[in-house]
């Protein structure tokens, strides 16, 4: 709610509101697929709120996808705040006077405590996996260069820069912010796999990114934790409501 093509404007959402959402389609989820995995998607931010809905729902989810997650909500927000700083940014399209108490950013009324809740929100916060084979896959995209090119090869001609074109790399170690938050996880008894994926960071373009890749990698995930899941009931210990 307050984001997005969602009902409402920015300063109307609130963290509980949020969470009320999600725990109302998560219902929803299990309702029409009493059997079988249940996994949570989140991307950027929402890969924090995803988080924090796997240690709220009555029974641990069989996964997550996470999209790019942040080290933490700050790490997200606050460069919003500098920039904020720098001079005003407003954004296109009409919008109602911001609340009374609402602050701005990137040009977007915001509630001061919608903002602070968001802050504290971390990648390494992990729940207990409540069970066995429970998975973590986290793809990132990357803008990933292959290493110059220092002979022509004779069959092509190399682009301007003197870069081969970037390829997929799913090889290599995870960026440190997400390596950082990955010994949690494992503590907290999740399998966990980074996959990286190259390209642009869709997130900031202003122009439509193939997604195909990311996509691709994302169907894998899913279907590895179908594969996990099939055939065997929903046994994971219940939680408390909370």
């Amino acid at each position: 709610y307050g984001t997005g093509d969602s009902a409402g404007w920015h300063d109307q959402a609130s963290l509980p509101r949020w969470r009320a959402d999600l725990l109302a389609a998560a219902a929803l989820l299990r309702q029409r697929a009493p059997t079988g995995p249940l996994a949570l998607l989140g991307v950027r931010l929402g890969a924090l709120l995803a988080i924090a809905l796997a240690g709220r729902l009555p029974t641990a989810p069989h996964g997550l996808v996470l999209w790019n997650p942040p080290a933490s909500g700050a790490a997200l927000l606050d460069p919003l705040r500098r920039l904020a700083r720098l001079g005003p940014t407003e954004p296109t399209g009409s919008a109602p006077p911001p609340a009374s108490g609402a602050s701005r950013l990137a040009g977007w009324p915001i509630d001061p405590g919608m903002g602070e809740a968001l802050r504290g929100r971390r990648l390494d916060a992990a729940p207990p996996a409540g069970g066995p084979g429970r998975r973590l896959a986290i793809v990132q995209t990357q803008r990933l260069l292959a290493a110059p090119a220092s002979e022509p090869t004779g069959s092509a001609a190399e682009p301007p820069s003197g870069l081969r074109p970037a390829q997929p790399a799913a090889d290599g170690p995870a960026p440190p912010a997400i390596a950082g938050a990955l010994p949690a996880w494992q503590r907290a008894g999740w399998a966990v796999h980074v996959d990286r994926v190259s390209g642009e960071p869709w997130w900031s373009a202003m122009d439509a990114c193939d997604p195909e890749p990311l996509t691709q990698r994302t169907l894998a995930a899913l279907a590895g934790l179908s594969a996990d899941a099939h055939g065997t009931p929903d046994d994971a210990p219940q939680r408390p409501p909370p």
